[in-house]
Parts: C-alpha cells; structure tokens; sequence
C-alpha cells in the first residue's frame, strides 16, 4: 500500500502554504496471480481413470504481491459432459506463494464418461485473475470377480440349478 500527501503552496507567496493532507492506503500496485502445473490424476495415476476412483485435482498458485492482509481463491470447475458448461466443484483461499492447491474429488458417474475439461480459476481480493483448463478421461470403473464356491458342473439341458458365490469388488 502506498500513502499521498498533499499541500498546496503559492510561488508567489500571496497566500500562506496549506497544511499537509496525508490519505494513508491511497492506492495499492499489485499484479495477477499466476497458475501452473495444473494436473488431473486418477488413482491409477494418470489422466485416464474409472468413475468410481477418487481424483486428485492438484495446481501451483504464485502471487508475487501477496501479504498479510491478502488472499487468492482458487477453485476448482468441471465440465461433467451434461451440456452446462462448467460446474463449480470446489475451492480453497491461499495466503502464501507459492501455494500448492489439491482437491482429492470422488464425484464422477457412468454419465460422466468420456474426455472432460477441468479448469482452475485463481481471483485476487482486486479482482485480478488467471485460469487453466487441462483435459482427462473418465472410463468404466475397473471391477475384479472372485470366484468363492459352487458346483463343477451345471448341466445347461434341463432344469439344472446351482448356487454360486462370487466376491465382486470395485478397484
């Protein structure tokens, strides 16, 4: 923050000098945040993942002129494919730089499938601003089949009938 002092002051000296007006706070130069290295990363550990996995929605904000009384939101959005655009999905306020920003999701459906856009948003308490959007891949969750007990055989003539168990788990 910048303070402005004032006075006023005849060369002529017809008038006597004006005392000093100080506004403290006067004005403020600051510059947009900045982001970088924004990522989208399934449990799988890359951009393509299932539905069902947890996401790791991660960015790096830096604000050179941040101090003790300023702040940067940063949020999360995500176009989930349903025609609306972009949805808000999370965010989180930063006071230091450079700040580390990670949203672990768990919010995708089946409906969601496909290549999807995220985008991060980075808003100074000024108004100054700075996105990034990046892509991933949401697919079919990954399931595994256990077999647990049953018979050997099911003849597939007649009326056959057996009891199988099976253990299904979402990975």
């Amino acid at each position: 923050w910048y303070n402005v002092s004032m006075n006023a002051t005849d060369p002529n000296k017809y008038y006597d000098p004006s005392a000093t007006l100080t506004k403290e706070k006067a004005f403020i130069l600051t510059k947009q945040p900045s982001l970088s290295s924004a990522s989208a990363v399934s449990e799988e550990g890359t951009t393509t993942g299932g539905w069902g996995e947890d996401w790791i929605f991660g960015v790096t904000l830096t604000d050179d002129d941040i101090n003790l009384e300023d702040y940067v939101n940063v949020s999360l959005w995500i176009d989930f494919g349903d025609g609306n655009g972009f949805t808000y999905v999370n965010s989180t306020l930063c006071t230091t730089t450079p700040c580390d920003v990670q949203f672990v999701e768990h919010i995708f459906r089946p409906e969601h499938m496909g290549t999807r856009q995220y985008n991060f948003t980075a808003v100074d308490r000024y108004g100054y601003y700075d996105d990034l959007t990046g892509t991933f891949t949401v697919e079919r969750d990954d399931t595994e089949i256990y077999f647990v007990e049953g018979p050997s055989v099911i003849y597939r003539e007649g009326n056959n009938i057996g009891l199988m168990k099976v253990l299904a788990y979402d990975t």
